[in-house]
């Protein structure tokens, strides 16, 4: 009789213990569940706040840092759209021009109260969540890979839509507008389209490279020998090859001046003042003013492959292509970030 008491005992007491430990789990899980809404509704308002300060800092970054009323109004019209809350959005523009010593950024923060449901129990009613980013802009001061191509500081603040890149010109005894790099097969594999690494920032000085002019025509316009051999618009020509996306016309040009004086033959001395995005549109072939059958800039594409553009006041090698400032590139890493200068420029989160 006592061992089936003692053991009627034992089972009224793991029944109180599961019943216990009923509860601290429900209030476990409830706390996942909160928890949870929590982590939600703080990415909800960290894609809002990164939305919100990247389209100010583009506004500015279009604008050179002069629209800074616009940059508080597209941060805050991207933050909302984003899912911010209107009431409780708080956007900090820059105070001033940019200027030395002082760099524009945008700040948004985004405020949230939420429910909570099952907390409750443990006295917690609601929660404040909180996201904050800000973002910058900058030019470009370094390039890591380039089209081997240059074009004059000068000429560059007067371009708008197509742009030549001449290789011959009545100032200077040699062609010109190469890029000089070494070795010097850099020049073609650049051009075709591979990546070739370099190190160069503004100010730094450099030479231009002669006598290259064939390789152009041949790293651009190339249709034998093989695919590996194929130059880059024609590459770009053949996509039953090459899905289209896949070959790249676009690449960072350096922006110079000519130190050398005029009247110089032979390799120029240069100085980089910035770097631009550029696409390669066609090249002349020969000298008759002839583009590529593969250029792209024609208004009927259809014709591609099959007739060609003329350029009777271009001469052998020049290549032909547009500014893209609108093609915006990875940021450049580190925190040195320059907002007077030429050329490309970019926008990135920085807190």
């Amino acid at each position: 009789m006592r061992d089936k008491f003692n053991l009627r005992n034992e089972k009224g007491a793991v029944m109180v213990l599961v019943a216990l430990m009923s509860v601290v789990l429900l209030g476990f899980t409830a706390l996942a569940v909160d928890l949870g809404t929590l982590a939600a509704e703080k990415q909800r308002l960290v894609t809002a706040a990164d939305a919100g300060a990247l389209a100010g800092a583009r506004q500015l970054q279009v604008t050179e840092g002069e629209d800074i009323s616009g940059a508080e109004d597209a941060a805050r019209m991207y933050a909302i759209a984003n899912g911010a809350n209107a009431d409780t959005l708080e956007v900090n523009p820059p105070s001033s021009l940019p200027h030395p010593g002082y760099t524009q950024k945008v700040e948004v923060i985004a405020h949230s109260n939420v429910d909570l449901m099952f907390a409750r129990v443990l006295g917690f009613s609601n929660s404040d969540v909180r996201a904050r980013a800000v973002a910058t802009w900058g030019y470009r001061m370094q390039a890591e890979s380039i089209i081997p191509l240059f074009y004059e500081l000068d000429k560059f603040e007067e371009a708008s839509g197509e742009a030549l890149l001449h290789l011959w010109s009545d100032e200077y005894g040699a062609n010109w507008g190469i890029f000089k790099l070494t070795p010097t097969s850099d020049i073609h594999r650049a051009l075709m389209g591979e990546r070739v690494t370099v190190d160069l920032e503004v100010g730094d000085e450099a030479e231009s490279q002669t006598g290259a002019i064939q390789s152009i025509i041949k790293a651009l316009n190339n249709d034998t020998e093989g695919q590996d051999k194929w130059g880059r618009l024609y590459r770009h020509y053949r996509t039953d090859v090459f899905p289209p996306g896949s070959v790249n016309l676009i690449g960072l040009i350096p922006i110079v001046t000519i130190l050398s004086p005029p009247g110089t033959s032979g390799e120029l001395d240069l100085r980089i003042e910035g770097f631009e995005y550029f696409e390669i549109q066609d090249v002349v072939v020969d000298n008759h003013g002839n583009g590529s059958l593969y250029s792209t800039n024609r208004a009927d594409m259809s014709t591609r492959g099959i007739t060609r553009n003329h350029y009777p006041n271009c001469g052998k090698g020049t290549v032909i292509g547009r500014f893209v400032p609108e093609h915006q590139g990875d940021p450049p890493a580190g925190d040195d970030i320059v907002q007077i200068g030429i050329g490309s420029k970019y926008v990135r989160l920085c807190e």
